[in-house]
């Protein structure tokens, strides 16, 4: 009589066992294709690695340009400053100069209406003075 249950290649020395044959190769079956998953999620993972080490390369780069751009804008900012301190101080000056042509021709303006009413008064006077007559020739 046969036993059921058989873990050894030969039921009895003689006969090859094939169901604890087909057993095994299920097993290594099994085993296999978990190590290919493995293999399989081992692959991904070091393309995942690589794929952070290409970032952080590209990181590196970047924070590698950070002095240099920070040194960009610096120089753009201190650039900006001279160049609004050189605005406000034209300006000023265009504004001292405006003001002082204001004053110019305001003063022209005085003058010149000074002068129109001297000329009226003097006009007035020549027109009404009594012997005229005795200026001209």
């Amino acid at each position: 009589m046969l036993p059921w249950f058989i873990k050894y290649p030969y039921q009895n020395d003689e006969i090859l066992n094939l169901d604890w044959l087909l057993k095994e190769l299920q097993d290594f079956r099994t085993s296999f294709e978990s190590w290919a998953e493995t293999i399989a999620a081992l692959q991904e993972a070091l393309e995942d690695i690589n794929d952070w080490e290409n970032r952080i390369e590209a990181l590196e780069t970047i924070s590698a340009q950070i002095p240099v751009i920070k040194k960009s804008l610096d120089d753009l900012y201190n650039l900006h400053e001279a160049d609004t301190k050189n605005l406000k101080a034209l300006i000023d000056d265009l504004q001292n100069q405006i003001n002082a042509l204001d004053i110019a021709a305001l003063r022209a303006y005085v003058d010149s209406r000074d002068n129109e009413l001297m000329l009226d008064y003097n006009r007035k006077i020549y027109e009404n003075y009594p012997s005229r007559e005795r200026f001209k020739r």
